[in-house]
């Protein structure tokens, strides 16, 4: 799990998710559904596509609102592995317009307006 929480990973929306088959991101949506059992769950990304998001243990608590997940994402393009877990948000009026056009923005640019940068990388 430390590869997830210190190596770069770029912001994503659902329709990004099939250009990083088998890489680890970070996805923020709405969640719709719960599984029954706990090992999964269904968020509304920024741009109103549908996400499984697959987690490595049970859930032990409610999870509702607006979550950002990080994981790896399936060879398939549809769902996340939630490796790196998930975090619900504060609040529950999150713009996701705005932000479904600034991670666009991100991606349109590219990385040569918005390097990604390692966090061993950065100066201390």
């Amino acid at each position: 799990m430390q590869d997830f929480l210190t190596n770069a990973r770029p912001r994503v929306n659902g329709a990004l998710l099939r250009q990083f088959k088998s890489q680890c991101v970070t996805l923020l949506g709405e969640v719709v559904k719960v599984d029954n059992s706990g090992s999964n769950f269904t968020i509304k990304t920024s741009d109103g596509i549908d996400v499984v998001i697959k987690l490595p243990e049970k859930l032990q608590a409610v999870i509702k609102g607006f979550v950002e997940v990080t994981g790896l994402v399936a060879e398939n393009g549809q769902c996340i592995y939630a490796s790196g877990g998930y975090v619900m948000c504060p609040g529950e009026n999150i713009d996701m317009a705005l932000y479904d056009v600034t991670v666009s923005k991100i991606h349109a640019l590219g990385a040569a307006v918005y390097p990604v940068v390692d966090q061993d990388q950065i100066a201390t």
